[in-house]
C-alpha cells in the first residue's frame, strides 16, 4: 500500500507519466485485494484453529488427569511395599497387611482401568 503512495514520477509529462499512473493504480488495486484475500483468510481460519486449540487443551487435560492418577496410584502401591518391608510374619499387622494389600492393589487397578481409552 505504501509503495503506491510514492510520488515516483510526478515530475513527468505525457506518456510516461500516464504509464506509472496506471502501475500506481494497478499497484494499489493489488494491494487493496492482498489485504481483503488476507482478512479472509483471518476470518475463515480463526474460528477452526481456536477449535483445534480448545480440542487440545481438553485432550491434554484428559492424559493429565490420567497420568496423575497413575502416579498416585503408584506411590500409594510403593508405600504399601515399603510398609510390608519393615513388617516381621509376627507382627499383627503382618497378616493384616497380607490380605489387604492384594486387594487394595486389585482395586487400584481397576480404578485405573476403568477410565475409557483416549
Amino acid at each position: 500500500m505504501s509503495l503506491c503512495r510514492k510520488s515516483l514520477g510526478s515530475q513527468e509529462m505525457g506518456t510516461l507519466k500516464t504509464s506509472l499512473d496506471t502501475v500506481r493504480g494497478e499497484v494499489e488495486g493489488m494491494a487493496k485485494q492482498h489485504q481483503n484475500i488476507s482478512a479472509q483468510m483471518k476470518t475463515e481460519l480463526e474460528e477452526p484453529l481456536g477449535a483445534f486449540a480448545g480440542g487440545m487443551k481438553e485432550r491434554r487435560k484428559i492424559v493429565q488427569n490420567t497420568v496423575e492418577k497413575l502416579l498416585k496410584i503408584k506411590i500409594q502401591q510403593t508405600q504399601l511395599v515399603n510398609k510390608v518391608r519393615h513388617l516381621t510374619p509376627g507382627h499383627p499387622s503382618f497378616l493384616f497387611l497380607f490380605h489387604y494389600i492384594p486387594t487394595r492393589i486389585q482395586s487400584l487397578t481397576w480404578d485405573c482401568t476403568d477410565q475409557r481409552s483416549l
